[in-house]
């Protein structure tokens, strides 16, 4: 019987008893994330390579060799090409680096543009009344699901703030504490610096 492995650190634990041959061999698949990520979705959607190939305008081998490359040799015109003929889009987030990104900022980001595609759902909607009832009921759903999950991190965090400190926490403290400018402040002071 074929031993089972919970994940692929496991099974080289178990396989490879050199140490540092081990090591390199975690570290060469951990620079191939994107690359697994990108078969993933050609799997999902159930895309031969050689299909995939057709669409990009080259050999099922360069599909094969993007599948199978480390993250920094894959460029930007590729994945581009690759996600497109997948009938996928591409979006790309700059930002600073994790260490300086204020959460609250980006959570007040996302909050944003879930405004902004629901605004576009919306307008899709215009004057088809079940597109309209599809689109309220789809929010509802998404809004009841986020709410939930916002709960339940709220009351881990005030539960854990509590045990730390032995009291509880209420709604009426008097203390408020400010954390950052309104999302939309920050906006302006961005338009106003790539505007000059």
């Amino acid at each position: 019987m074929m031993k089972k492995y919970k994940n692929i650190q496991s099974m080289l634990e178990s396989l490879v008893e050199d140490k540092k041959e081990r090591a390199e061999k975690i570290k060469k698949i951990e620079k191939r994330h994107l690359s697994k990520v990108l078969k993933a979705f050609r799997l999902k959607k159930r895309v031969t390579q050689i299909c995939l190939a057709k669409k990009m305008g080259c050999d099922q081998s360069s599909v094969s060799k993007l599948e199978r490359s480390n993250d920094n040799d894959i460029t930007i015109g590729d994945l581009k090409k690759y996600l497109f003929s997948l009938g996928m889009g591409l979006g790309i987030s700059l930002r600073e680096k994790v260490e300086k990104i204020n959460r609250v900022d980006l959570i007040k980001h996302h909050v944003k543009k879930i405004e902004t595609y629901v605004s576009e759902l919306e307008e899709i909607a215009e004057d088809d009344d079940g597109i309209k009832i599809g689109v309220y009921e789809a929010y509802l759903s998404q809004i009841k699901g986020l709410l939930d999950d916002f709960g339940k991190k709220f009351n881990n965090f005030k539960t854990t703030l509590e045990k730390k400190y032995n009291k509880k926490i209420s709604k009426d403290q008097k203390e408020k504490i400010h954390i950052s400018l309104p999302y939309d402040a920050i906006n302006k002071k961005e338009e106003a610096l790539i505007s000059k």
